[in-house]
């Protein structure tokens, strides 16, 4: 149980202290705005990565349907 209360103590300190450091009347308006442009670039970057895994694995899903196509092909020759 003790446990539980030091790390709820060291949760709000954390919090806190982020806090403060972000609503500092002197540099916080600074802070704040390198934030937003931070969660901004991310946000951009992890639409791109998520775009191009999409198109790899359209890319990957079309070739193995067309690898598909030539061993039915090639087998129904050598059926025949």
């Amino acid at each position: 149980m003790a446990d539980k209360g030091k790390v709820a103590l060291i949760t709000g300190v954390g919090i806190g202290s982020g806090l403060m450091y972000l609503f500092d009347p002197v540099l916080g308006r600074r802070r704040r705005a390198l934030v937003r442009g931070k969660a901004k670039q991310v946000k951009r970057s992890s639409l791109r990565i998520a775009k191009s895994v999409d198109k790899s694995a359209r890319q990957l899903a079309g070739r193995t349907q067309g690898m598909l196509r030539q061993v039915q092909t090639l087998s129904a020759r050598i059926a025949s």
